[in-house]
């Protein structure tokens, strides 16, 4: 995930910006939960000082009005230094403001991609089924638009994903993830003009491990973050590792631990 901030994980971008909004304590009213910042994985935030009292805060936060089935306009202005956020009321597109800006915030980057990224809880609670709630909701984004220069698309060649299911307390529990060691296979692989070859992997347990490209010399790998959580990394390769077709990368740890969401990204 570009940003999953919860109990045991602390899977972060190497290097992002973003904001985070939510509902607050009103169906009708939505604003900024955060803006986040990571540099080397580092996470930084500014809040409204609902999740995080002694966070420094988001200035200017609006609440805009929200209604079921009626989209909202939302506009980030972003510059090195500031990032600020715009929204509309639902509906009115014409009512669109300024709900919250953060300056300084120092970006370590000048070229990226855009995310989108929607996460929600158990929406049966807190009554369940029998207090009318149901875990049914529909949720809807769409007209994602961006007017920086266009680049050439990441071409990304994902590793095929092992599924084991099991039994747990009379449910059925459904494990994903390559228990280390393991060698994966990285097929149709077209090197072409790259500039930057990119291993992008989540793991739990340990951060510390070796991989090693198409037979070559093991690298190790020494996570930066000392959460014990589960994480990701974004592991620069040596393109002159790679070749087109079949690439194989092997991995270990003296942990056994379990990688997933793997895959191999080429950026022209």
């Amino acid at each position: 995930a570009p940003y999953q901030p919860a109990p045991t994980v602390r899977s972060f971008a190497k290097n992002a910006i973003g904001i985070m909004l939510h509902g607050g304590d009103s169906d009708s009213c939505t604003s900024i939960n955060s803006v986040f910042r990571t540099q080397e994985y580092d996470l930084r935030t500014w809040t409204d000082k609902f999740w995080e009292p002694e966070s420094t805060q988001v200035l200017g936060i609006e609440c805009i009005e929200a209604q079921d089935t009626v989209l909202n306009h939302i506009e980030i202005r972003l510059s090195q230094n500031r990032i600020e956020i715009f929204g509309s009321d639902a509906g009115r597109p014409e009512t669109s403001r300024s709900i919250g800006y953060v300056d300084n915030i120092d970006l370590s980057f000048e070229r990226g991609y855009v995310s989108l990224q929607h996460a929600h809880y158990n929406a049966a609670k807190p009554d369940g089924m029998d207090g009318g709630n149901t875990p049914v909701q529909t949720y809807r984004w769409d007209n994602i638009g961006f007017d920086g220069p266009v680049h050439a698309p990441i071409r990304a060649y994902d590793a095929v994903m092992p599924m084991e299911m099991s039994a747990l307390d009379e449910d059925t529990v459904v494990q994903f993830g390559h228990e280390l060691p393991t060698s994966l296979y990285f097929e149709g692989v077209r090197v072409g003009s790259a500039r930057e070859a990119l291993l992008n992997l989540s793991i739990s347990g340990d951060d510390d491990f070796e991989y090693r490209v198409n037979g070559g010399a093991w690298t190790a790998h020494r996570g930066a973050i000392d959460s014990g959580a589960h994480t990701a990394w974004s592991i620069p390769l040596p393109l002159d590792a790679l070749r087109d077709g079949s690439n194989t990368i092997d991995f270990r740890s003296e942990e056994g631990d379990k990688i997933g969401n793997v895959d191999l990204s080429l950026i022209d």
